[in-house]
């Protein structure tokens, strides 16, 4: 694990995917830095795939249902991050990954850290609109795609 970079991205950052598809060999949340150093003026936040390899275990704890809600029904909180605890054991990291009470606590134990940048067009191209205030994770669900599919058959 590169873990400078880790603690650089997760300074302070959104969780805007969650992807349990390959949870044989990895998991992985995709995230923006909202504290990354390298941003040019002007230029998007980068976003990375931060891959927890070979992970063991995964916990979620959700608190966030006595939060009262300031938004429309539909609206969504945004998955904030920004305080980080990495234990290292022999052969493995536990990690968590917590902020402010409405917001999840994810704890996981894996072998390894894998970090790589995701282009913003990539995530533009596949759901326009993930950016916006309010949304959901940037990656609909099973459900969400098969009613668009329906909608807009040649998408």
């Amino acid at each position: 694990m590169d873990r400078a970079k880790f603690d650089t991205i997760f300074l302070d950052a959104t969780v805007i995917d969650v992807d349990l598809s390959q949870w044989d060999l990895r998991i992985r949340l995709v995230i923006v830095a909202l504290e990354e150093t390298d941003v040019l003026e002007g230029r998007r936040l980068p976003i990375y795939a931060v891959d927890f390899v070979e992970a063991s275990e995964l916990h979620c704890l959700f608190q966030h249902w006595d939060v009262a809600r300031k938004f429309s029904p539909e609206g969504h909180f945004q998955w904030s991050v920004y305080e980080v605890s990495v234990s290292e054991g022999a052969d493995s990291y536990v990690i968590s990954l917590s902020s402010s009470p409405q917001f999840p606590v994810m704890t996981i134990r894996c072998k390894d850290v894998e970090i790589s940048p995701i282009d913003h067009d990539v995530l533009d191209m596949l759901n326009p609109g993930w950016n916006q205030p309010r949304q959901p994770l940037a990656r609909p669900g099973i459900l969400e795609l098969a009613e668009k599919r329906r909608r807009n058959p040649r998408s």
